[in-house]
């Protein structure tokens, strides 16, 4: 079939020329793997022009991908794990170092952007960090349109001493907006770092991760040093 025939020209020059492809051409290759007998293609350009780009493609969700004509759960699905794949290639950049071993502040910018890919709802997370600057652990402490209250701070500021944390951050993402601090971003900033530092852990900032910036609340002067490539 000349239908079967343009697939396998398509794989065959995807293996021998990746770069080459223009980014339809991917979407449409990686959609003959869960939709096997419609025309690619037009569902890849319908992607493009309903996301935007590739990135805004893998950061939809199921039910927005579920919305462009002849993208069915399964299809919806492919991506999400795409998506959740991408999460943990990115995150494994960075496992066990500390947060000495960045050796910049666009490298910490790109590791807190990196706890957000794909992801469709606003998440907080705390980071801590020990006197190395080693870090113990990244914990969510909400989800939700919230940056975290005030009683799951006091409790991970508890559990930030039992681990002898030494230093701590929050970050938080704005899933659909812009990385711009809202009254209550702003409240939550003030009482972790009131909460931390009463323990004696130093707090370093509060970061709101929006696309592909990051953005410090309390030296938002060092915004564009997150941000560089």
């Amino acid at each position: 079939m000349i239908h079967d025939g343009h697939r396998e020209r398509l794989r065959k020059r995807f293996a021998t020329a990746p770069s080459s492809f223009e980014d339809h051409e991917l979407l449409e290759l990686l959609l003959f793997y869960v939709v096997p007998r419609k025309n690619t293609n037009e569902i890849a350009h319908a992607l493009l022009k309903r996301f935007g780009s590739i990135r805004g493609v893998i950061d939809a969700g199921v039910l927005p991908l579920k919305s462009v004509p002849d993208m069915g759960e399964n299809s919806a699905l492919f991506f999400r794990v795409i998506a959740e794949t991408l999460l943990r290639y990115q995150r494994s950049d960075f496992d066990n170092i500390g947060l000495s071993s960045f050796d910049s502040y666009a490298e910490l910018g790109k590791y807190l952007r990196s706890l957000f890919v794909g992801t469709e709802n606003e998440i907080t997370y705390v980071i801590l960090f020990d006197n190395s600057r080693k870090l113990i652990s990244c914990k969510k402490i909400a989800e939700g349109y919230s940056c975290g209250n005030v009683v799951s701070l006091r409790e991970m500021a508890t559990e930030a001493l039992i681990q002898n944390t030494a230093a701590a951050l929050l970050v938080h993402n704005h899933p659909h907006g812009k990385p711009i601090p809202s009254q209550e971003d702003i409240y939550a900033t003030n009482c972790a770092n009131t909460i931390f530092s009463s323990v004696g852990i130093t707090f370093i900032d509060h970061f709101i991760v929006a696309g592909n910036k990051c953005m410090p609340i309390l030296s938002s002067e060092k915004a564009k040093l997150y941000n560089q490539e």
